[in-house]
């Protein structure tokens, strides 16, 4: 190996991808296109970053099977951070074994734990923490010692250990400080960050607080008949009976917890539980689709600046006349989730940090983290602040734009998707299998005022209001933008 790329290897193994690239940038012989893709990688171009380790690995050799074995780990590495958790996972297994084989046991165990991590986010924990106990981590550089941590302490904090967590956060911050990466202590740090932030929103005797993960762990341990609006349980701390797919009865056993010591009226019980059933819904009158729009394979937010429609599509930022459908602009920024504007300035999820953008340049300006850690959904600006769809966790965040801190949240009893406002109104998209619907709540309960439905296979993945009569909505893997028309006020009620 050359000296050009040992020491660009040395300079990415440090955590310094530019120096990296001065070494390599002009070369496309196969170990300089690996390199040059593990530095873009590491700067956050993960298109270009993977057409360059694609690249590499066809121009090894067929007796090089090692370097194309890493050149799999990197690509798999790429699609985690961009939660693409449709990469074949087969892939990555047999570049690990592949690795262990001819005694790489660095990279094979940084592929393991690459799977640890895919296997927490699709939450298989019983396998995340199998494969964790059969490495020890001991024998490995502090980097990867690090990364064993980081994944101890992801699967104990998912488990509600907050003592083992914190146990596991401190052997990696020292692991990492060893390391002396900064992206690395940059990332032991973000995930300390979990377990001094609020977690869960309690109601109790009719007052509310937010509180932390270790006072969730002391509830769920405790004697105290819990409500678990999050995972749609009931527990106590023998017993724990889902209600997931039971909704009327998950409804009923809500009202009746936020209510006690007191009563709940009969009537009030109904309109909780019965309240979606009873009520009338209007379909969804889709006005005119855009798109597919070409090299987008997926729309997820879509927001609007009064005169074009902006749209996050992976690793681009695109913008389009609403007028001609138009393509117009595309940034290459990392946009994975919802989008917003304030009126000057762009807001994009870019998996666990939201992203403020200079619309003009595509200069990023700020960052802050995302409420949900990854498992954020919709995005607006409203009243000054930032409001969080949550998916799986079917809540709305209200979120200081200068600092991340949640200021309230409000629940809903369905998956969010897009997240908008209008007129005071809060709308979310909600996508499940192959119904979904654009639904408005009372930004008080989330108690469901309206429901339009999409006809079915058409699903919502963004959703923007133009300030007047419609909504602009992110069609998902269809690669479309759809306009649909806002019902006139008196129109029909739903859930």
């Amino acid at each position: 190996m050359d000296s050009l790329i040992t020491a660009a290897a040395r300079a990415l193994a440090a955590g310094d991808p530019l120096g990296a690239l001065n070494r390599v940038a002009l070369r496309d012989d196969a170990p300089a296109l690996a390199l040059r893709g593990i530095a873009m990688a590491q700067l956050g171009e993960f298109v270009r970053a993977k057409l360059l380790l694609r690249r590499a690995a066809r121009a090894f050799g067929p007796k090089e099977a090692v370097a194309r074995a890493r050149c799999v780990v990197a690509e798999a590495e790429i699609a985690l951070v961009s939660r693409d958790l449709t990469w074949p996972a087969k892939a990555l297994d047999a570049a690990r074994a592949t690795l262990e084989e001819h005694g790489d046991r660095v990279n094979a165990a940084h592929a393991r734990y690459l799977e640890v991590r895919r296997l927490v986010l699709i939450g298989r924990l019983d396998e995340a923490e199998s494969r964790l106990a059969e490495l020890d981590p001991a024998p490995f550089p502090p980097a990867s010692r690090a990364a064993h941590e980081l994944g101890v302490a992801e699967v104990a904090m998912r488990r509600l250990r907050t003592k083992a967590a914190r146990a596991a956060r401190a052997r990696a911050e020292r692991a990492a400080r060893h390391a002396g990466i900064p992206a690395l202590t940059a990332e032991v740090e973000s995930a300390s960050l979990v377990l001094s932030t609020p977690a869960a929103r309690l109601i109790a005797r009719g007052e509310e607080r937010l509180v932390l993960l270790e006072e969730v762990e002391a509830l769920l341990a405790s004697k105290a008949f819990v409500v678990d609006a999050c995972r749609h349980v009931v527990r106590d701390a023998h017993t724990v009976v889902s209600l997931a797919r039971r909704p009327v009865l998950f409804a009923l056993a809500r009202a009746l917890g936020e209510a006690w010591p007191g009563d709940v009226a009969r009537d009030t019980l109904v309109a909780r539980a019965f309240g979606a059933k009873r009520a009338d819904e209007s379909a969804a009158e889709i006005v005119r689709e855009y798109g597919p729009f070409p090299g987008v394979d997926r729309v997820h937010g879509v927001t609007y600046d009064d005169q074009h429609v902006w749209f996050a599509a992976g690793d681009k930022l695109n913008a389009f006349d609403p007028a001609s459908g138009k393509m117009l602009r595309s940034m290459d920024v990392a946009a994975h989730a919802g989008t917003a504007f304030d009126g000057q300035h762009l807001f994009q999820i870019a998996e666990d940090r939201i992203q403020k953008i200079d619309p003009t340049t595509g200069r990023v300006l700020a960052t802050i983290p995302a409420p949900g850690g990854g498992g954020d959904s919709g995005l607006a600006w409203a009243e000054g602040t930032l409001w969080v769809g949550q998916y799986r966790d079917r809540k709305i965040h209200q979120v200081d734009p200068q600092t991340g801190t949640i200021l309230r949240t409000i629940e809903s009893n369905r998956f969010v998707t897009g997240v908008t406002w209008i007129d005071g109104e809060l709308w979310h998209g909600t996508w499940e299998g192959d119904d979904s619907y654009l639904r408005r709540i009372d930004p008080r309960t989330g108690e469901a005022l309206e429901r339009l439905e999409m006809p079915p296979g058409t699903g919502v993945s963004g959703l923007e209001s133009d300030g007047g009569d419609r909504f602009f909505c992110g069609g998902g893997s269809s690669g479309k933008v759809r306009t649909v028309r806002r019902p006139k006020r008196g129109s029909n009620r739903a859930g």
